[in-house]
């Protein structure tokens, strides 16, 4: 299981104003991707997906352009390392990587 970033920037408001509930049941993790300074999880979920387009519409106003782009869902592994340190990782992750499915039990704002 694991908590899901669904935003780069955020408004602090509270929890009062999420009402969504998240409903992921069927979160896939589908394959290692190479970031060049970093190593992810792809993760495939319509459920998560919907929840992140509620929170956006939502929120509007208040988001960076980052939030503003194309989601693509991701566990990140490993951020900001040098090219080579990511290199490595990334071929030691490949050839061992089996598809799961997980649980998302909350998300992170």
């Amino acid at each position: 299981m694991f908590v899901a970033s669904m935003m780069f920037t955020f408004p602090k408001f509270g929890q009062s104003c999420l009402p969504w509930q998240l409903n992921c049941a069927s979160t896939a993790v589908t394959t290692v991707v190479y970031l060049g300074r970093g190593v992810a999880f792809a993760v495939k979920s319509e459920g998560l997906a919907l929840v992140r387009t509620a929170f956006r519409n939502q929120f509007k106003p208040w988001l960076c352009p980052q939030d503003l782009e194309t989601w693509q869902p991701h566990i990140t592994v490993q951020n900001g390392v040098d090219i080579r340190r990511a290199d490595r990782l990334s071929n030691e992750l490949h050839p061992q990587f089996t598809p799961e499915t997980l649980a998302v039990v909350g998300c992170q704002l």
